[in-house]
């Protein structure tokens, strides 16, 4: 994953226009559970993240660099709810928007010591949100 994590950016709508981006943050890891509170920290003051986009039609979008040390396939899982759907992109292809209930699963082939660009984006129709992404290798 990118140094300093990925650049996540949160949507009050489903739509990802500029007029609707609420917060933009790094992230170390990719996930989303609204009973967990994620929180959006200023100096002194957090706001949970649900507060400022809602709990239904809100869109959140990762994006940043991948590496591998290894010549081999990767397999990437993304896990969420029942109402959420995800759309996946390798160096600017990105896959259509396929619900990620309860699993979707993609290979992806990496070289060594290559970066590859990456994207998440994830929308929220209905439901209790939550989304999770984890990759592995055979060598991992």
């Amino acid at each position: 994953i990118s140094p300093g994590g990925l650049e996540s950016s949160y949507f009050s709508s489903i739509n990802f226009g500029p007029s609707h981006k609420v917060l933009t943050k790094l992230e170390n890891e990719i996930t989303v559970n609204w009973n967990k509170e994620p929180f959006s920290c200023a100096e002194v003051e957090c706001t949970p993240i649900r507060h400022l986009i809602g709990t239904r039609n809100f869109g959140i979008r990762w994006t940043g660099y991948l590496s591998s040390n290894h010549n081999e396939e990767y397999t990437i899982g993304i896990f969420c709810n029942d109402g959420g759907f995800a759309s996946l992109a390798i160096n600017g292809r990105y896959v259509k928007w396929q619900s990620c209930w309860p699993r979707l699963v993609t290979a992806l082939p990496m070289k060594a010591h290559k970066t590859v660009n990456f994207s998440l984006r994830y929308k929220n129709l209905e439901g209790e949100a939550f989304l999770n992404l984890k990759w592995a290798s055979p060598s991992e």
